[in-house]
């Protein structure tokens, strides 16, 4: 099999940085109040900064797709020759629109030669599904040079006046009641990007690139209820009713991300038990591994993590490179924008750098093994 090289990367964060204390300047303030949980999530997440795709009277100023173009051309800029890759893989949990599928409309508008495209849906770990279709294209010797994407357009979904819904048409709605926290807490966790990453069967003639090792999934589906949705409707027997079977009760109120709190700590457990099946795999060495990227959506969810490692004796709770702070939690693009500002401001050539990436929407798990080379 052929050996597979990530030859560039690159990141495209949309307008300017917006502070904690601005955030709700582009959002809007829901029935025109202050958010009173605002301080509470922000404290829990460690976010300080993030990127908006939004102006402040609330239009998008980039739709998702060309976020993606907008990724793709840097990474030309940057020395990475992409006018003869052969596939496009693109992920996202935010697509545009349902159909065309999120790869059409990027690979319309990068206006390129045909290729072959792969669309991935779901939340963060759509990122590494994306990786691995191509990794283990470039591997078979179906593609000899590709480009992987992951990218995020959910802020026009957290203004405020998708919110202002209702009392009655709420409770209806979901069995959740639209508690005020239930509600509110992911417009301060989400924000926007996109990130690009070229892939060929051969390393850089100059400079650094990142040899794939290897890159697994598992989804704990069978095992777990439902913890986000998105287009859906959680019944009280835990199943989930979907759009279509809505009828006459069709509301932008159904359509809003909702993340069930109380669930979501039950996924650690799956996302170490994944760790260790890893580790057994592929007789990883932990003391090999010279950094941790994990994607983590707060910064409590990696305190939560580090300690379920450590009362596991899983030795990987030690030199973790995250950018959450600075960037934001930006769904599936995380883990590639992150990998991006490690490989230009701190990477080694010979150190093995592990990825790590987990979903909480049903609770699947990936990780990739990568070698600066």
């Amino acid at each position: 099999m052929n050996k597979v090289y990530i030859n560039c990367l690159s990141s495209f964060l949309p307008n300017e940085s917006v502070d904690n204390e601005h955030i709700e300047d582009f959002l809007g303030y829901i029935e025109g109040k202050k958010s009173r949980i605002k301080s509470i999530v922000l404290k829990r997440n460690g976010i300080k900064h993030r990127y908006y795709a939004l102006n402040e009277e609330g239009a998008v100023t980039h739709r998702n797709s060309e976020m993606v173009v907008e990724a793709i051309k840097k990474l030309s800029s940057l020395g990475g020759c992409i006018e003869d890759i052969d596939t496009l893989c693109c992920a996202t949990t935010t697509p545009d629109q349902l159909v065309p599928s999120h790869a059409s409309m990027v690979h319309g508008q990068l206006k390129c030669h045909p290729v072959e495209i792969f669309s991935f849906s779901g939340v963060c770990l759509t990122s590494l599904q994306a990786l691995k279709t191509l990794f283990n294209a470039i591997r078979l010797n179906e593609s000899h040079k590709g480009i992987c994407t992951a990218s995020e357009l959910i802020s026009p979904t957290f203004r405020a006046v998708n919110y202002e819904v209702p009392e009655a048409v709420c409770d209806e709605l979901s069995n959740t009641q639209y508690m005020e926290f239930e509600r509110d807490f992911l417009r301060f966790m989400l924000s926007d990007g996109a990130a690009a990453l070229l892939l060929s069967d051969r390393p850089n003639e100059a400079g650094l690139s990142l040899k794939i090792e290897w890159v697994k999934t598992k989804s704990y589906a069978n095992e777990t209820s439902t913890c986000m949705r998105m287009g859906g409707e959680l019944l009280p027997n835990g199943e989930l009713k979907g759009w279509k079977e809505f009828g006459d009760r069709l509301n932008i109120g159904n359509f809003l991300l909702c993340q069930d709190f109380k669930i979501l700590m039950n996924g650690m457990k799956y996302w170490v038990d994944f760790i260790e099946e890893c580790i057994q795999e592929y007789a990883m060495d932990v003391h090999e591994i010279k950094t941790v990227i994990p994607h983590i959506s707060s910064a409590f969810i990696g305190d939560e993590l580090k300690k379920e490692m450590q009362s596991r004796n899983v030795e990987l709770w030690d030199n973790w490179f995250t950018n959450l702070s600075e960037v934001g939690n930006i769904g599936s693009a995380s883990i590639f924008v992150a990998l991006d500002e490690y490989m230009a401001t701190r990477a080694q050539k010979g150190e093995k750098i592990l990825l790590l990436v987990p979903e909480s929407a049903r609770f699947s798990y990936g990780a990739a093994l990568l070698t600066v080379v």
